[in-house]
């Protein structure tokens, strides 16, 4: 029975220690404003269009289409290219891509926002995720501790 109870606790704290790293890689992200020094960084970004510019890549992205996101190839002459990574539209579910190359003018985008990392919002749901565990891990520790429904180890003596 001990040796059960020990195998359960490295497994809950394996559980832990891997739900932690892989929210601490993949993080919560928010776009936000690009800034001067963010200009083609390669961090991933947020495309916002304008009119003209829905009206101009109906061809390469359809109809409808609000922004997209993707990773920043090149900005040459006043033309940005993007390896578009999602695409989303404006009365039907986004669509996943994968790295296709768009090439929309300026002066057809509205807004370009750039990807950042969100420490409020991994905190929180690293928070969250180690709670669950922890109480996961004390609720078996209860339940391994309690009476185990075997025979007692001082049967009680008969009178005659």
């Amino acid at each position: 029975m001990r040796h059960l109870a020990v195998q359960r606790l490295r497994v809950a704290r394996a559980t832990a220690g891997i739900t932690v790293l892989v929210a601490s890689l993949s993080g919560c992200y928010t776009y936000g404003p690009r800034s001067a020094r963010d200009d083609m960084s390669g961090a991933p970004i947020e495309v916002l269009l304008n009119e003209r510019g829905r009206a101009d890549v109906v061809q390469s992205l359809g109809a409808d289409v609000l922004s997209f996101r993707g990773k920043p190839i090149s900005r040459v002459d006043g033309v940005l290219t993007v390896a578009v990574d999602e695409v989303t539209y404006i009365n039907r579910p986004s669509s996943r891509w994968s790295g296709e190359r768009v090439s929309v003018p300026e002066s057809q985008v509205r807004d370009v926002n750039t990807r950042r990392f969100a420490r409020g919002k991994t905190l929180v749901t690293v928070g969250a995720a180690v709670g669950g565990i922890v109480m996961f891990i004390v609720t078996r520790s209860f339940i391994v501790k309690g009476d185990s429904g075997g025979e007692p180890t001082n049967p009680p003596t008969q009178q005659q």
